[in-house]
């Protein structure tokens, strides 16, 4: 039950565009490496597309447009969606800017591409998610993990 709660909570975190670092190195402590790595990649990925879902619907709505200077560099994004988000999600941007400035990009007839934006988000994510519930769930104490991150 904690485990499913964790999942929801960092799905509401996710979507809020909050760091997710160091939730999921605290999963990693307290859910052990591989529960703590499956539910931040399940909230995570939930969160990113209820981001996604939130963008295009407000965006939508509110007439929100790409700006004219990233829009001409588009084509990529638009012939190969699985590939260019990959490398978008890859960037060294927080990932609330990632979710909902993606949520943006006008696909040809209005259908968005959910299931590459779906493996998008797993395929990048899952790393990162290893790696820091891994750290979390190597150290003794979260004070420990404090001190050598600080």
């Amino acid at each position: 039950l904690g485990w499913i709660g964790f999942i929801l909570w960092l799905t509401v975190w996710s979507t809020c565009a909050l760091p997710v670092t160091p939730i999921e190195v605290c999963a990693g402590f307290v859910f052990g490496p591989i529960w703590g790595t499956v539910g931040s990649l399940i909230g995570k990925t939930a969160g990113c597309l209820v981001a996604m879902v939130i963008g295009r619907s407000v965006g939508r709505a509110q007439g929100w447009k790409l700006p004219e200077a990233i829009e001409k560099h588009m084509t990529f994004l638009l012939e190969q969606p699985l590939r260019a988000m990959c490398i978008i999600r890859v960037a060294p941007i927080p990932q609330g800017i990632k979710n909902y400035g993606l949520s943006l990009v006008p696909f040809p007839g209005g259908r968005y591409p959910v299931k590459e934006y779906f493996w998008a988000c797993v395929l990048v994510g899952a790393p990162f998610s290893i790696a820091w519930c891994l750290t979390g769930a190597g150290a003794s104490s979260l004070v420990e993990i404090a001190a050598r991150y600080t």
